[in-house]
């Protein structure tokens, strides 16, 4: 019996040894192993990163000696100042193979600081046509059978678009301001509209105010009442924007408000659409 008893021991003992080493194979052996294998791994993708990216630094600083040569080809050419459109092609391009580079007009005077009084402003105006009328005319093109859409943008996200195409050449939200009241002068395409709100936009010249306000009306005729939100994701205008247009509605008689707790809302104007 006591022989019989050891064995059993025994037997239990070893396949308890045998479970235990089992064991090794999974469990949290086997997520410290994943752990590390996935460490090494990502010590390797960080090292490649590194290595990307130093040889992306030596390909930007080719490219940016290749752009200052471009432009002073083009001004060598030209034997005289780059035209807008000219400076906008160029920036274009070099902006499409990811280099931003000041290219301004002019002889050595690069930066706009050398330029002062009202022939930068106006030179700015010409520039900054160039940069957004292609913009703009795009959302126009884009919804041309439809009065709703409008073709504008609000002069802080003009600010940010124009500095983005200068490049390190930047300029002050007031040196874009002073720029777009000579756009009109100028005879450009664009224009700049202020809203009653204080709002500045700049929108097309051939922009037809009346028929913007007129499909404007028949949209909320349309759906019975219509609020800021809704106007904004109907025409995909920013809210202020559309506060900004329905304002402009209601400041001439067509529609009017109720502002109560659901929030602001416009209707039709019955007493001066229908004669009933």
């Amino acid at each position: 019996m006591f022989y019989v008893v050891k064995l059993w021991t025994l037997s239990y003992h070893s396949d308890f040894k045998l479970t235990s080493k089992s064991f090794g194979t999974g469990g949290i052996g086997a997520i410290q192993r994943q752990q590390a294998a996935r460490a090494v791994e990502t010590d390797r993708n960080i090292t490649e990163a590194f290595e990307d990216l130093n040889q992306l630094i030596n390909n930007a600083s080719e490219m940016v000696k290749l752009s200052r040569l471009l432009a002073k080809k083009v001004r060598d050419t030209k034997g005289s100042d780059l035209s807008a459109n000219e400076i906008a092609e160029l920036r274009s391009a070099m902006l499409s193979m990811g280099v931003v580079e000041v290219v301004s007009g002019g002889d050595d005077r690069r930066s706009s600081s050398s330029l002062s009084g009202t022939t930068f402003y106006i030179r700015l105006a010409h520039q900054v046509s160039s940069i957004l009328f292609p913009l703009l005319k795009g959302q126009c093109s884009n919804h041309s059978t439809d009065r709703l859409y409008t073709s504008c943008i609000d002069l802080a996200t003009a600010y940010c678009r124009v500095n983005r195409a200068r490049g390190m050449d930047l300029i002050s939200p007031e040196d874009l301001l002073r720029a777009c009241r000579y756009l009109d002068k100028e005879k450009l395409p664009i224009r700049l509209k202020g809203y009653a709100n204080g709002l500045l936009v700049l929108q097309l010249a051939s922009e037809d105010e009346m028929e913007t306000l007129k499909s404007t009306v028949e949209l909320v005729e349309k759906r019975v009442s219509l609020s800021v939100d809704e106007l904004a994701h109907i025409v995909n205008l920013s809210p202020f924007l559309a506060k900004a247009r329905l304002l402009a509605v209601e400041e001439v008689g067509l529609i009017c408000r109720d502002d109560s707790e659901a929030g602001l809302r416009f209707y039709p104007n019955y007493f001066l659409t229908r004669q009933d």
